[in-house]
């Protein structure tokens, strides 16, 4: 008896075109090419199968016929055939419906190898797939994956890890193919990047150090073939150019690559102005990938905060310090406060080493100056009271000595006491402390000692005629003193 699938193929309506497009639409050109072949050889085989059978069989194909027509004779003068006929259809409706249940199971067996083998497809043909397509990189690396994607989903499979481990040869003919390109001093640095790209979608090595040093140098070479022509499409370029090498190295080269590219960014800067630069210092301030290693972090922060410093070096101006320092500020967090704090106390602890106060006025703005800087020194700032108070002493101490030595190498006393009425009138408020201080001084001339002596609330000296002398002529000019 034919069954159902037989009855339609073999019915006049059956569309044999119509099953094929039905059945083969999703398939590509690659599966029915190798369906037709399949089909060829089948039909081809059948038919050969075919003639020989019946070649090597014909005398059997005759006797049983003779049988059989034999059979057919007793049974009609027996009068069994008709009864005969009716059991067999009997039992042919029995079988089949006792059969029925297991006919459904075969089949859905059936759908269900078939959607298992068009799910699965890609992993089941990879390797003629990735044979087919060595040539074409993006689209090997599409079924490599796919195929990997796959074989992840059946890989307790041992035939489904035999598939995998057969690729295995045109997966190192693929990367070294790909090596290649990568070395090949015709390709530019883009195009070096995307077989890079392309080598690490198929490599299971992630750690290969000859490839990584490779791009490593690509990317330096790249940095120096660039042109400084416009700064800022410089950084850009090599900031892209970073960006896209550093997932490709481990992390000792993307240390070494991070000490490269602020090399490449310090000499840019030294050549900018400082808007310039603050664009780019906050730029810098969140590039680096948060997925890095928190080591490679830290090397890059150490890198930005010793630019930060040149960059304070390059634009704290001593001549105009507090505006300068207030500009210099708006690039630093709180952390970097700090660098630019000391970096302050040490211009005005050298400028002061040199500094001179001839007025009250001029101690009175120098300072007056130098508290603008409080509310920006905050943790420091008690190191800065300090500093300023060492420059007053400083000071002070340098306007004894001063006066002292003047006094010692002057003989004329009218010119000794001019000078000490022009220290109480230009400094009213340190008069009695330079006064007080030269006094040791003036133990070898009693006569000036004596004047100071009122003005400084000390002792006086005990005087000889000599002296007394010297007191009467004087006091015509400077008697104003000791009232």
């Amino acid at each position: 008896m034919q069954n159902e699938e037989e009855k339609k193929i073999l019915n006049k309506d059956f569309d044999v075109l119509n099953v094929i497009n039905k059945t083969y639409a999703d398939s590509s050109e690659y599966d029915l090419n190798d369906t037709l072949i399949y089909l060829s050889k089948v039909l081809t085989s059948t038919k050969a199968k075919n003639k020989e059978l019946v070649k090597s069989n014909f005398s059997k194909f005759v006797e049983c016929r003779i049988v059989l027509e034999e059979i057919l004779e007793d049974m009609k003068s027996k009068g069994l055939d008709k009864d005969f006929s009716s059991d067999i259809f009997t039992n042919i409706k029995y079988v089949k419906s006792n059969f029925k249940p297991i006919n459904k199971e075969d089949d859905i067996y059936k759908e269900r190898k078939l959607m298992i083998i068009n799910k699965y497809k890609t992993l089941f043909n990879i390797k003629k797939l990735l044979e087919m397509n060595i040539r074409k990189y993006e689209r090997f690396v599409e079924i490599y994956k796919e195929g990997k994607r796959q074989f992840n989903e059946l890989k307790n499979s041992k035939f489904v890890q035999s598939l995998l481990e057969s690729i295995k040869d045109i997966k190192i003919e693929f990367l070294e193919i790909l090596y290649n390109e990568i070395i090949d001093d015709k390709n530019n640095y883009m195009e070096i990047l995307y077989y890079f790209d392309l080598y690490f979608q198929v490599s299971e090595d992630k750690t290969d150090r000859k490839i990584m040093n490779t791009l490593l140098v690509s990317f330096k070479e790249k940095c120096l073939d660039v042109g400084f022509t416009n700064k800022g499409l410089y950084l850009k370029d090599i900031n892209y150019y970073f960006l896209r090498t550093i997932i490709h190295l481990d992390k000792e080269l993307q240390k070494e690559l991070i000490i490269y590219i602020f090399e490449r960014i310090k000499l840019i800067f030294e050549n900018s102005n400082f808007d310039f630069i603050k664009i780019w210092i906050f730029k810098y301030t969140n590039f680096i990938p948060d997925f890095l290693d928190l080591e490679v972090k830290s090397v890059y922060e150490v890198h930005l905060r010793n630019l930060k410093k040149c960059v304070i070096s390059k634009f704290l101006d001593r001549n105009n310090l507090y505006e300068s320092f207030v500009r210099v500020s708006t690039i630093l967090n709180d952390d970097e406060l700090q660098m630019l704090n000391h970096k302050l106390l040490k211009i005005v602890e050298d400028k002061s080493k040199n500094i001179l106060f001839d007025r009250s006025e001029d101690i009175e703005e120098y300072f007056r100056e130098l508290d603008k800087f409080d509310e920006f020194l905050k943790d420091d700032l008690e190191e800065f009271q300090e500093l300023k108070r060492k420059i007053l002493n400083g000071a002070l101490r340098q306007k004894i000595k001063n006066l002292g030595m003047f006094l010692e190498k002057t003989v004329n006393k009218h010119k000794k006491m001019m000078e000490i009425v022009r220290t109480i009138d230009k400094l009213p408020d340190w008069y009695e402390i330079i006064l007080k201080g030269i006094l040791p001084v003036l133990e070898r001339d009693k006569a000036i000692l004596y004047f100071v002596s009122f003005i400084t609330k000390t002792e006086r000296p005990n005087l000889n005629n000599l002296e007394k002398n010297e007191i009467e002529t004087l006091s015509g000019q400077f008697g104003f003193l000791t009232k």
